[in-house]
């Protein structure tokens, strides 16, 4: 039995510790509360793994706490007994490094290290994670989930949670491979029908012969060329010693006309500038002192056209600024006008309007008072006429009683008098809204007329400013237009300045080629007449280079003719030894695949034996398994299911599918599509508690997280009952993971509250409600 969980900075929660007991253990909470942290860790604890991380969704490290701060590890401590021993595993996960884990037999230390933690808890509990995921953990979603499913998917994963899933791949794999090898076995046979091995040896053993006198013939042919080449070698050193001699002599006959050439183009290119130049080049320094003077002048004239241009600009600038401001003074010439006109046409100006204004204003107030007068004398009649209308009234005054006809007559006068007074009032009240109406008119326009007295007295005297600023203007554009004249006359002189330049600056270049001719025509001059002095010492033979070029042609023709018998004799060789060697590939390829299909015959029927034992094994398996959950299930049913309706359960399996059904007198029907929310969830639920007790008998645990998933409310009712009344004695100890506050009334053992800030990030906070 599990006696305590612990986390710390597993995910939301900070640092939570739980205390659990036999029966049914509930833990309700909100999503995203924590709930599902909690069965993770008791399967991490217990395996070093938990359903997301094994089926690598996330990693282990991705449990450490990282909102609102991040956290370096988290760990997880479980407590539980076993076999009349108390054991304590805690394992801890690091962000950067291998994560700890140790267990703990009565306080004293048993073993250390993940792997050797997990492989003693398996031995203790004789259960690995894979069997307690599919006997002792039902997931979210997983109770109502096997009936939605179409039959094949139903199937495989049932196959899964009984662990015979294995043997459906294999049973598959087998049937490829048999398929694979009877094919491999019938191409074999196929490509050796009807070959005669006998034949292609003999052929195989004649290209041998032939290739071994072909080789025969080839090594004379190379020997012999081997002796050509080395007299050929003698040659060409002989040869290379006059071939380099003749090189220099050609180069220098070749260097010398071209510098003759050369020279003379020079000449007749200094010449031509000569003429062009006037005479001699020495004028170069004059011409570059012109050019700078030149230059001088044309950077003067551009700075004081630079200078006029701004002075343009500027004027320009201040010319849209008084004419701007021009316009702004006329507008308020206009204001002014209207606003004198206004004034013109109020009588008495704002005076007038305000003494009209207060007079309106106690008019409105006589009014009021009228009002008021009028309707307080109307509520004394109106008082007066109720309390005659009472019986038994009496004289206010002398406190007689009054009669019928007297009563009668006063409460007529009373009647008049409050019509009057009515009528007097509805016209008091329409004097007055005459009277507020004219008073709003008024008042507007002693705002109007106020405004308008100073608005006017503001502007003052805008005439004189308005003359002062077409004055400024005139003066302004007069002085733009002689700067504009200046702009044209310094544009012209730039002109003339920057030809004169350009012309002066051609020239200057003009005479400096000239002297870089005349300079190149003298180096050209010295070279020619070195190579002349070069080439007067140097001495060649003509006659000795034919005739040893004329030797050297025919060795290297003798060679190119042993080479070519070599070249036919060694293809000849190759042609041979390619037919050896693919006659020998043919012979080995047919044997091999002789051979082969021998051994694809003898693979062929023991595949053939291994695919009948898989389909009988898993058939056998199989039935023994859904046969004990069966009869699991009818000793489970009456305690789960309290009506006399459906009086048994089952797994009704096939090839192609798995049916949960129960049974209604004698016939069995499918829950799905017949039975209710409420009977799928107990006949769901006696299959998940079969499926722990026949899987892992040993260890009697349930775990169930969100069971009301897709249940109605009688189911849900169901449920609570069951878990509450009647598993506890079938099962040692549940744990239910839920949102659904109506569970809390299953608990039979301890049940928790899970609550948390989720917009603020803050951890699971922990409530003990049992």
């Amino acid at each position: 039995m599990i006696r305590r969980l612990a986390l710390r900075n597993w995910k939301s929660h900070a640092e939570t510790s739980l205390e659990f007991g036999k029966g049914t253990n509930i833990l309700v909470g909100i999503m995203g509360s924590g709930k599902s942290s909690l069965l993770e860790g008791i399967a991490f604890a217990l395996f070093g793994t938990f359903p997301n991380a094994h089926r690598k969704s996330v990693r282990l490290a991705d449990v450490i706490t990282s909102r609102p701060e991040e956290k370096d590890s988290a760990e997880a401590e479980l407590s539980f007994d076993w076999d009349g021993a108390e054991y304590s595993v805690r394992r801890e996960i690091r962000r950067k490094g291998p994560g700890e884990a140790e267990l703990r037999r009565n306080g004293a230390l048993v073993a250390v290290e993940p792997e050797k933690v997990t492989a003693e808890i398996e031995r203790l509990l004789k259960v690995d994670y894979a069997l307690f995921y599919r006997a002792i953990y039902a997931e979210q979603n997983r109770m109502d989930y096997f009936l939605t499913l179409d039959p094949r998917e139903r199937k495989r994963q049932f196959d899964e949670l009984l662990g015979i899933d294995k043997f459906e791949v294999a049973r598959a794999n087998a049937g490829t491979a048999v398929g694979c090898l009877k094919r491999a076995k019938e191409e074999a046979e196929r490509q050796v029908a009807g070959t005669d091995f006998a034949a292609l040896a003999a052929r195989a053993e004649g290209a041998g012969k032939a290739a071994a006198e072909a080789e025969s013939a080839l090594a004379a042919a190379v020997s012999g060329l081997a002796s050509e080449k080395e007299a050929g070698k003698r040659l060409r050193a002989e040869f290379s010693g006059l071939e380099r001699a003749k090189k220099g002599w050609d180069a220098l006959q070749e260097e010398r006309a071209g510098l003759e050439h050369s020279e003379k183009m020079l000449r007749a290119d200094a010449e031509r500038r000569r003429n062009s130049a006037g005479g001699a080049p020495g004028g170069a320094a004059e011409a570059g002192r012109a050019a700078r003077e030149a230059e001088e002048s044309e950077a003067k004239a551009k700075a004081g056209l630079k200078a006029n241009s701004l002075l343009v600009m500027a004027l320009r600038e201040k010319d849209a600024s008084l004419r701007r401001g021009l316009s702004e003074l006329e507008a308020l010439e206009k204001k002014k006008a209207e606003l004198e006109a206004f004034l013109a046409g109020a009588e008495g100006g704002a005076a007038g309007a305000g003494a009209r204004a207060a007079g309106l204003k106690a008019r409105r107030e006589e009014i009021l008072g009228s009002l008021a007068d009028a309707s307080a004398r109307k509520r004394v009649c109106e008082s007066a006429l109720a309390g005659l209308g009472s019986a038994g009234c009496s004289c206010p005054v002398c406190n007689r009683e009054i009669d019928e006809g007297l009563r009668g007559k006063l409460c007529g006068e009373r009647e008049r008098e409050a019509a009057g007074l009515e009528a007097r009032a509805s016209g008091l009240r329409k004097a007055l809204a005459a009277c507020e109406q004219e008073l709003l008119a008024s008042e507007k326009a002693f705002r109007d007329a106020e405004f308008a007295e100073k608005r006017a007295l503001e502007l003052g005297d805008v005439r004189a400013g308005l003359d002062a600023a077409r004055a400024q203007v005139s003066e302004n554009g007069r002085m733009l237009s002689g700067a504009a004249g200046q702009t044209a006359s310094l544009e012209s002189a730039l002109e003339s300045r920057s030809a004169a330049s350009r012309s002066l600056r051609e020239r200057l270049a003009f005479l400096r080629e000239l002297e870089l001719v005349e300079s190149r025509l003298a180096a050209v001059s010295g070279e020619l007449e070195s190579v002349r002095r070069r080439a007067a010492g140097t001495e060649f033979d003509a006659a000795v280079f034919e005739a040893a070029r004329k030797r050297l042609e025919e060795s290297a023709k003798k060679e190119i003719a042993l080479e070519g018998t070599a070249r036919l004799l060694s293809a000849k060789c190759e042609t041979l030894r390619e037919r050896l060697a693919s006659d020998e590939k043919e012979l080995r390829a047919l044997s091999e695949k002789k051979a082969e299909a021998e051994r694809f015959s003898s693979a062929l029927e023991l595949a053939m034996q291994i695919q009948a034992a898989l389909v009988e094994t898993q058939a056998s398996l199989r039935a023994e398994l859904i046969e004990a959950v069966n009869e699991t299930m009818a000793g489970i049913w009456p305690s789960v299911y309290p009506y006399a309706d459906y009086s048994a359960v089952r797994i009704e399996a096939s090839e192609t599918d798995y049916l949960v059904e129960v049974r209604a007198g004698d016939a069995w029907i499918p829950v799905e599509g017949f039975a209710s929310g409420g009977e799928r969830a107990c006949a769901l639920l006696a299959l998940r508690i079969a499926f722990a007790m026949v899987m892992a008998p040993n260890l009697r645990w349930l775990v169930l997280d969100e069971p009301t998933h897709n249940l109605d409310r009688n189911g849900i009712k169901a449920l609570v009952e069951a878990l509450r009344e009647r598993i506890p004695s079938i099962v040692e100890q549940v744990f239910v993971i839920t949102h659904d506050e109506s569970l809390r009334e299953a608990a039979s053992a301890r049940l928790y509250r899970l609550e948390r800030d989720k917009e603020g990030a803050g951890p699971t906070v922990v409530a003990d409600l049992a």
